[in-house]
């Protein structure tokens, strides 16, 4: 049975590849698409990435305060 550090490693590292598969699927309409479709598509994506910075920003920030702390 896997440690449960590396339950949540792979566990990050499959959201990752969902996302770049996402992203991927979402770029190939996107080329493919008519012009309405470009802001349409374009606005998931970049509501997409925000949230992954946010979350991205939010992890690191309680790493730091983590470390701190010890």
């Amino acid at each position: 049975m896997p440690r449960p550090q590396r339950r949540a490693t792979r566990g990050l590292i499959a959201v990752i590849a969902l996302v770049v598969a996402v992203h991927l699927g979402l770029g190939g309409l996107l080329l493919a698409s008519g012009p309405w479709r470009h802001w349409a598509i374009g606005t998931v994506l970049a509501l997409i990435l925000a949230k992954a910075l946010f979350i991205l920003g939010r992890l690191l920030i309680r790493r730091s305060n983590a470390r701190k702390a010890d």
